[in-house]
């Protein structure tokens, strides 16, 4: 599955949580093809994952790398 038809698949409610965690402080977006738009470029800019891979903790982080190694 292709992020952007993830992100086409989930509820607003849910974009907006993730658009939250991706752009903290910034005002909620609610249009849907807008957070879509959004957060796809924040989770397909390098530079951004690694800055938001980083604030995890050291669990976090462990996590999620067992789940990419499978």
């Amino acid at each position: 599955m292709l992020l952007r038809d993830f992100l086409s698949s989930v509820t607003k409610a849910q974009l907006q949580g993730c658009f939250v965690y991706w752009f903290p402080g910034r005002e909620i977006l609610s249009v849907s093809e807008r957070l879509v738009a959004e957060l796809q470029e924040a989770m397909t800019d390098h530079a951004r994952v690694r800055q938001r891979f980083d604030s995890l903790s050291k669990a976090q982080q462990g996590f999620v790398i067992s789940l990419l190694v499978r």
